[in-house]
């Protein structure tokens, strides 16, 4: 039996109403072909599979390879993430030693794909009780205390090009490299600020270094410099305001808690550890980041006047909905 093309070609010839035999003559072939494509519909036989036993055993055992899981305390990790280790797994079990680009296309007839692994934080069983038991208590609270909650935290902010992850360009060489360097290595700043509905604290600048004994350190975010340096700023915004903050050492100190109990500012207890993606000011310092990459300062003073200038526009309505996203996680949480 001939090809798809072939037989499209037959079909064409017939819906012009010419026989068997002028077909025939047209398409360089004879006339029992073409019969035979009529009588078939126009179409090819099904092409016989390739695939022998031994490869669908291969497969077999790859994909059960590929699905293996080791468990070492609270931690989950594929056992044989990587081509080169399943291809010395496969190896090992059945004693054939191929090439990882053959691995490759045997995962892919396996149904399988690679992709990149997010990095997300590892929680053990305790983290995750504690997590479950914090999203019990806020579904408890109603709508109005629940926008009453200010989310707070301290976030770096460097020089280093952060324009956009993306790029579309005619070829591969044409891509530009992201700027990719510790921040040590250029300018960079520590922030603090507050979120919540309808809620937007200043953004407070703390130092990278400081001088101790006559020489430049780097500036560690003590109990004392956490109070001076940003509770007592919004403090006074803080009335009738529930305020979370995650269990840095510097937040949960005896001085911070007695300070706070002091204005008398109501903490949200029970913030569960590990749990960066259920504060909504995350989204707000991604916001940020962005916001000042458009304008990619060089210079300490401009990264700090661009950061200022950024905050300031950031919309409310856009911090809003990071904030009911946060309710929306947490009645979505088990």
């Amino acid at each position: 039996m001939k090809d798809d093309f072939f037989c499209g070609r037959v079909y064409q010839l017939d819906k012009q109403g010419l026989s068997a035999a002028s077909i025939a003559k047209e398409t360089n072939s004879d006339a029992r072909t073409v019969i035979r494509i009529k009588k078939a519909n126009f179409r090819t036989h099904p092409r016989m599979s390739t695939t022998t036993p031994k490869l669908m055993a291969r497969r077999r055992a790859l994909r059960r390879l590929a699905t293996r899981k080791t468990k070492k305390g609270h931690r989950v990790f594929p056992t044989y993430p990587s081509s080169s280790t399943l291809r010395m797994a496969l190896f090992k079990t059945t004693g054939e030693l191929l090439s990882c680009r053959t691995i490759q296309r045997e995962l892919h007839s396996a149904g399988l794909r690679c992709y990149s692994r997010p990095k997300v934080p590892t929680r053990g069983a305790s983290e995750r009780a504690a997590r479950s038991k914090f999203a019990k208590q806020i579904r408890s609270m109603t709508k109005k205390d629940i926008q009453r909650i200010v989310f707070s935290d301290e976030s770096w902010i460097t020089t280093n090009e952060c324009t956009s992850k993306v790029q579309w360009c005619a070829s591969r060489s044409d891509v530009a490299p992201l700027e990719r360097k510790s921040r040590w290595n250029v300018p960079s700043v520590l922030i603090f600020a507050a979120v919540g509905h309808n809620y937007k604290s200043e953004l407070i600048m703390l130092p990278s270094k400081r001088e101790v004994d006559g020489e430049l350190r780097v500036f560690r975010l003590d109990a004392q410099s956490y109070v001076r340096r940003c509770l007592q700023k919004i403090a006074p915004s803080l009335k009738n305001k529930i305020f979370q903050q995650d269990g840095a050492r510097s937040h949960v100190a005896k001085s911070t808690l007695a300070y706070l109990k002091k204005k008398q500012i109501e903490v949200l207890p029970n913030w569960p550890g590990y749990s960066p993606d259920l504060s909504p000011i995350e989204y707000v310092w991604k916001d940020l980041q962005s916001g000042i990459g458009q304008h990619c300062p060089l210079t300490l003073e401009e990264l700090m006047s661009t950061a200022k200038k950024v905050w300031k526009e950031l919309d409310q309505g856009v911090i809003n909905a990071h904030v009911a996203h946060f309710s929306s996680m947490i009645r979505e949480m088990k």
